[in-house]
């Protein structure tokens, strides 16, 4: 068998005049880039003026989410060298990353012993959490037009003020107190008695029902 600790406490803060620098590093660079800039000719500079200021506006207001706090404290305990899922134990006591806008906290333990179904007991806090989906999903709609350019293999849909909220309310839904109205959410796995897994108040089954009808949302509408 072997143990491993993992201990990490970090904060990283990035002043405005830090934020100003970087921002103008990046835009020297893009204008640079040979799709908005360097040889490009001046009529391919203008048809791509919109993906190349969206490239330049990329990075995200730092500043604002004061200083970044990441804590990780995990005890591994890997009983089976052979086969990490057969036997071993994960503690934790922290896995912290959140900000003065936002964040994610969790801790909880994970017990692999095969061949009985795994033991989970996790709670996530997600604070804030309506900002942080709209913001995230807000800065994936921002970006999503020099997708294409990088990786066009993947195709995200519009994320609409409807579907984000419809994002929203799915995580509400699969939270500790589905009910309450409230900035911070908890949602606890955990598993009671064999394979029946619980996530908030719901089953596993209910939880992929929902998730099923919200996959179901983004589906592109149909051509008459």
């Amino acid at each position: 068998s072997r143990k491993i600790h993992l201990d990490h406490k970090g904060t990283t803060t990035v002043s405005q005049a830090q934020y100003e620098n970087l921002k103008d590093q990046w835009a020297h660079f893009m204008d640079n880039f040979p799709l908005c800039g360097g040889n490009a000719a001046f009529e391919e500079q203008e048809q791509n003026e919109q993906i190349c200021q969206t490239a330049k506006d990329i990075i995200p207001n730092w500043p604002a989410f004061g200083p970044i706090v990441n804590d990780i404290n995990v005890d591994y305990d890997l009983q089976n060298l052979k086969n990490p899922l057969a036997s071993s134990e994960i503690n934790v006591t922290d896995f912290n990353l959140y900000s003065k806008i936002y964040g994610i906290k969790s801790n909880g333990k994970v017990l692999f012993k095969d061949p009985e179904p795994y033991n989970i007991n996790y709670k996530i806090n997600i604070q804030n959490y309506k900002q942080f989906i709209d913001d995230f999903f807000s800065y994936l709609n921002k970006i999503s037009i020099l997708i294409p350019h990088f990786a066009p293999e993947v195709k995200l849909p519009e994320f609409t003020e409807e579907r984000i909220s419809s994002i929203q309310n799915f995580v509400k839904d699969i939270s500790d107190e589905p009910k309450s109205d409230v900035n911070d959410v908890s949602i606890t796995i955990q598993n009671e008695k064999g394979d029946n897994y619980k996530i908030g108040t719901l089953s596993l089954e209910e939880v992929l029902e929902k998730l099923v009808k919200l996959q179901a949302s983004f589906a592109p509408e149909k051509k008459q």
